[in-house]
């Protein structure tokens, strides 16, 4: 509705002109989150590493992303997208700049996010835990926030929790699939599920099954990384600092 195209990069002009403000305003806001990125280690209850293998409880992998012209343009073209929101365009897309967060169990999500809200260098615009309590049909779970910075521009925030981000990359349950997950999505990407029959839905169906196994299986062990000691620790911290 109305409320979600009043929140918007502020571009405006032809797509080309678009494009080339949207690319000026990232520029600055690189340096912005990278400087927070930095300010950030050993806070909070989080360290950062600059290396994916060393991601642990209470060490987290944080990468920033550019989202490719062409790619932002796809998207603001999109048939789904402007099926749901016509009025779509380069100034409703909120990953041109964005960044990841890599956590090994659930509690770092919820500190980082406590650390990215406390900023005064942007507003958060939108928290999305939905897709963390009841995923989508094929069974991704993150955490997400889109940001607004101080020139306007909207940024994306996705936290991944690295035993579904690995499985999501790699086969590691032959008895399930025998390509990773995000091979199964790419497979049926382009399909649409009301116009499958016969063997092809079956194949759909038996291949959404599978991911949401494997995705399931790999949060079980996020949750296990999760402990009761490890609650215990942030819920004392907060509320020794209220």
């Amino acid at each position: 509705g109305d409320a979600f195209y009043a929140i918007k990069n502020p571009v405006e002009g032809s797509l080309q002109q678009k494009l080339a403000q949207l690319s000026a305003l990232r520029d600055k806001n690189d340096a912005i989150l990278q400087t927070f990125f930095d300010t950030i280690d050993g806070k909070g209850g989080i360290t950062t590493t600059s290396k994916l293998s060393g991601v642990r409880p209470g060490t987290v992998f944080i990468k920033i992303n550019h989202k490719t012209d062409d790619s932002a343009a796809g998207k603001a073209m999109r048939p789904t997208l402007l099926a749901e929101f016509p009025k779509y365009g380069l100034e409703h897309v909120r990953d041109y700049l964005r960044f990841k967060v890599l956590v090994s169990c659930v509690i770092d999500a919820f500190l980082f996010f406590d650390l990215l809200v406390s900023s005064p260098k942007w507003k958060v615009v939108k928290f999305d835990i939905e897709k963390f309590v009841q995923p989508k049909e094929w069974g991704w779970r993150f955490v997400g926030a889109d940001i607004k910075m101080a020139n306007g521009q909207l940024v994306e925030c996705y936290v991944v929790f690295t035993q579904m981000d690995d499985v999501k990359k790699h086969a590691r349950h032959p008895d399930l699939s025998p390509v990773s997950n995000h091979e199964i999505y790419e497979n049926w990407r382009a399909k649409d599920p009301a116009k499958l029959a016969g063997a092809e839905q079956a194949a759909y169906e038996r291949d959404m099954h599978a991911s949401r196994r494997i995705y399931d299986l790999a949060f079980a062990e996020t949750l296990k990384r999760t402990t009761f000691e490890l609650w215990e620790a942030i819920f004392d911290g907060w509320a020794s600092a209220a």
